[in-house]
């Protein structure tokens, strides 16, 4: 019997078959999986919609002043392999600037200077007094400007605390009087004849009708005061606060004698230095008239002096009990009385600057001496 061979020998497949065969398998599992992959998206409202782009419209600006971030979440999904018929395309990396933030600057507000109040004259005077009283003192005085020692000496000598003794009939008392009161201030010698002595001062200090007494001394100079009993005083009536008053049968020793020398309508230039010597009320001693301290301080001219403009201002201290003091300049070569101090203020302009001030009058002594020898 002889055999069947066409069903009992397998067909044989060349090696090129089964590569084939082989490579549509494949390619037909890649299919079937890439449609079971799916992109996970972001949860709804997890963070601000983008919102959409116009590719064909330019971008709009953002203010950097106030700019506004969305972030972008991204999750990467790996692709499957990529078919060489359909390349993917690589995505173009986009350079995202960051706005830069300009500062805003807030404008610093320039505090508005605080003028800071000026101590008292009193008050600094004080001070003075009070420290010369603690190193046992009899004066104040710094050299300055030419003015030494000596030349402040010689006119404390002829430099004296004055007080005036008169009733008062505004307050009237049953005598008919009036209540006795004091005024009290700086007067200086002038001239002496013989017996007869003339000393000048204000008018607001020595221009008081009935007047009882007048009494004048230097303190830690005299060892007594001097009582005038036969006096007469003169004075302007207008402009120069100015008096002489002529006193008879007083003596002051030749030792210690100092008649001042002075000027009548001197001229003083803005800048000018001078002395100015006196005896403020701060600088008595309330234990002993006789030693009351002698304050000296060199002061500078604010602005000019002269016949036509007889009054100005100084830079310098004064105080009640100043009035009648001296003003003495070196402008001549020697110490010369060319002005009297008539009141002060505790704070004058002078040169933009509040300060404190003196004001001063210029002298017109001879005419008063004259008036006072003139039988009445």
């Amino acid at each position: 019997m002889s055999e069947d061979k066409s069903h009992s020998e397998p067909k044989r497949i060349t090696r090129r078959q089964f590569v084939n065969v082989a490579a549509a398998g494949a390619l037909a599992w890649l299919a079937n999986l890439a449609m079971k992959i799916k992109v996970v998206e972001a949860p709804a409202n997890s963070f601000p919609e983008a919102p959409s782009v116009n590719p064909e419209s330019p971008p709009k600006e953002v203010s950097p002043a106030s700019p506004t971030i969305i972030p972008i979440r991204t999750r990467v999904v790996p692709s499957p392999t990529k078919s060489p018929e359909t390349p993917t395309p690589s995505p173009t990396s986009t350079e995202t600037q960051t706005p830069t933030l300009t500062p805003t600057v807030t404008p610093t507000e320039t505090p508005t200077p605080t003028e800071v109040p000026l101590t008292p004259v009193s008050e600094l005077l004080k001070q003075t007094a009070t420290a010369i009283a603690q190193n046992n003192e009899q004066t104040s005085f710094s050299e300055s400007d030419g003015f030494t020692k000596e030349v402040f000496e010689k006119i404390r000598r002829g430099t004296y605390v004055i007080t005036i003794f008169f009733n008062d009939k505004s307050t009237p008392t049953t005598d008919g009087k009036g209540v006795r009161r004091i005024v009290g201030g700086t007067a200086w010698l002038a001239a002496v004849d013989k017996d007869v002595y003339y000393f000048v001062s204000n008018r607001h200090v020595a221009k008081k009708n009935e007047i009882s007494e007048i009494n004048l001394w230097r303190p830690n100079i005299d060892q007594n005061k001097i009582v005038v009993g036969t006096f007469k005083i003169v004075f302007y009536e207008e402009v120069l606060d100015l008096s002489v008053i002529k006193c008879t049968g007083i003596h002051v020793p030749d030792a210690t004698r100092e008649v001042l020398n002075w000027q009548d309508n001197a001229s003083l230039q803005k800048g000018d230095k001078v002395l100015i010597v006196g005896f403020p009320q701060v600088f008595y001693n309330p234990n002993s008239d006789m030693k009351h301290s002698t304050l000296g301080s060199v002061a500078t001219v604010a602005e000019s002096i002269n016949e036509k403009r007889p009054y100005g201002t100084l830079g310098g201290f004064s105080n009640p009990g100043s009035s009648g003091s001296p003003v003495v300049s070196l402008s001549s070569g020697i110490s010369k009385v060319v002005g009297i101090v008539r009141g002060g203020n505790d704070s004058v302009v002078i040169d933009k600057k509040k300060q404190p001030a003196v004001t001063i009058n210029v002298l017109a002594v001879q005419n008063l001496i004259d008036a006072s020898n003139k039988q009445v």
